[in-house]
């Protein structure tokens, strides 16, 4: 039986842009932390082979002191035996920290475009795959192409996008995971796992995930896939389990505040839902404000995001909807009901964001010709 761990796009010194400059070098060092308890748990688990498929730095930014905590880490583990697969954010080629780093004996790097494998007899286990060269790697090199020897557990390493046949980042699909036969597919690219696949011949395939968040376009835990593959006489066994590393997680959630007239009611219904959410220090959270309200009340989302304390970074965005009384502004003889008249078809439009927009601008509208100043909900 091998076990093995699947790792990707940890992004090692990522930016972290959207924080404070304190917090962004805070989740840079808390990703070094994360990725030295996930070789902690390989050590503890006995992992034979560690896959890391891909965009594990940030090249254009990738430090010294993590390059070296890289190095010190994976000799850390030497009965493991570590396979990289460089990504579109660290490919191969003369700059990378790949080739400029002299890593320890028991890793093993992809270093061309073409198809390469690494065999490793003692574990029957035999692992392919490629590198990115560039950012772009246009076309798949995988496509018609099997494993070898059928009898070896073949897995496949591989940086590579399912979610569209044009993409430009190496673009492939279920059905060409299926043809080419391997045992487990180790994918990297997407940020959030969709789960383990089987394909219908019983091989499978997985995206790990990113390694940590770093935005509310990567929410939930994050980590890796723990996984124990066997073949015997030719009948594959699969066993897997996420394990999560991550220090932080966002979260984006909707909020309803209709009914609320003010800020004070709304940043009440905000501490009640993070109180009963249980989301902590450790939580970067994203709320949006949505539900229908007062025409003339001013949402300042910067303002109600301050008040709320607890969390590791809050943030608030306002998609509310202002509630107006249609049957008054259907007979209004003033300029307000003349504004409504123009508007009213837009605001009964089949399409959703033609209906928000319309809203939007009846706000706008209204507010300005109530006499007050006119606020940016967006």
């Amino acid at each position: 039986m091998v076990k093995m761990i699947h790792v990707a796009d940890v992004h090692f010194d990522s930016t972290f842009g959207m924080l404070e400059v304190h917090k962004s070098e805070m989740r840079r060092r808390e990703t070094r932390d994360s990725f030295r308890e996930m070789i902690n748990y390989a050590k503890s688990e006995c992992i034979d082979l560690m896959l890391l498929a891909g965009d594990i730095f940030e090249s254009d930014y990738v430090s010294r002191e993590t390059a070296e905590m890289l190095k010190e880490a994976f000799a850390s583990i030497p009965e493991c035996r570590i396979v990289i697969a460089p990504g579109n954010h660290d490919p191969y080629n003369d700059t990378s920290v790949y080739k400029k780093v002299k890593f320890p004996e028991n890793v093993y790097i992809f270093t061309s475009e073409d198809v390469k494998s690494f065999d490793f007899p003692e574990i029957n286990c035999t692992v392919y795959g490629y590198a990115f060269t560039s950012a772009y790697m246009e076309t798949s090199p995988v496509c018609g192409m099997n494993p070898t020897d059928p009898s070896r557990v073949n897995i496949l390493l591989a940086h590579a996008d399912l979610t569209s046949p044009i993409a430009r980042k190496c673009p492939m699909t279920p059905r060409d995971i299926e043809r080419a036969g391997f045992d487990y597919t180790a994918l990297g690219h997407i940020h959030n796992t969709d789960g383990i696949h089987e394909t219908p011949s019983g091989k499978y395939y997985a995206y790990s995930g990113c390694f940590e968040g770093r935005d509310f376009g990567e929410t939930g835990k994050k980590g890796a896939i723990a996984a124990r593959i066997d073949k015997n006489e030719g009948k594959l066994s699969f066993e897997a389990d996420f394990v999560y590393f991550s220090k932080r997680t966002y979260e984006t959630r909707r909020v309803d505040i209709t009914g609320c007239e003010n800020t004070a009611q709304i940043v009440e219904k905000l501490k009640a839902f993070v109180k009963e959410e249980g989301y902590n220090e450790n939580t970067a959270l994203k709320i949006v404000l949505e539900g229908f309200t007062d025409p003339l009340m001013k949402i300042f989302p910067a303002h109600i995001a301050e008040q709320i304390s607890g969390l590791f970074t809050m943030v608030v965005a306002d998609e509310t909807l202002p509630l107006y009384d249609c049957a008054y502004l259907e007979t209004d003889p003033s300029v307000k009901g003349a504004f409504f008249d123009k508007i009213r078809p837009l605001l009964d439009s089949p399409d959703p964001e033609t209906r928000k927009t319309a809203a939007l601008a009846l706000r706008y509208g209204l507010t300005a010709l109530s006499g007050a100043d006119p606020v940016d909900f967006s």
